[in-house]
């Protein structure tokens, strides 16, 4: 399962809930990568990740917390469930659905150790040994 596949159903799946609409789409998009970084066990939110994101772990658990609802009751998504069901999105709907059968939904929002808060400023320090791409 692709990481990018994941996160694409699970963007999709917020687009029918109400409650994200007052969420940056950034933000979104940052939840559905944690979230299929947790489901697809690979590996904590580093630094790095919160750097190039804008948003540390802490920052994304009230919206993993909703999005994960909302996956839980697939037919209020039935029609997105359905779509992500088939082969060309490597049926990343039926991954999840199985994940929850197979697992506690609650253990993807637990907090790693390495999770920092945002600093005042609002800007993240740059990982040691991270170099920033230029474009």
């Amino acid at each position: 399962m692709a990481t990018r596949t994941l996160a694409k159903y699970l963007i999709e799946v917020t687009l029918i809930d109400e409650r994200f609409i007052g969420i940056p789409s950034s933000k979104v998009a940052a939840t559905a990568h944690f979230l299929s970084r947790q489901l697809l066990d690979k590996g904590p939110w580093t630094r790095a990740h919160a750097f190039y994101s804008g948003y540390f772990e802490s920052e994304l658990l009230q919206p993993a917390a909703m999005l994960i609802e909302q996956l839980m009751q697939p037919r209020k998504h039935g029609a997105i469930f359905e779509k992500y069901g088939d082969r060309r999105f490597l049926r990343a709907s039926q991954y999840v659905h199985e994940w929850f059968r197979s697992y506690r939904p609650e253990s993807l929002l637990q907090p790693t150790a390495g999770d920092r808060k945002p600093a005042a400023a609002g800007r993240t320090a740059l990982p040691a040994g991270a170099e920033v791409p230029i474009f």
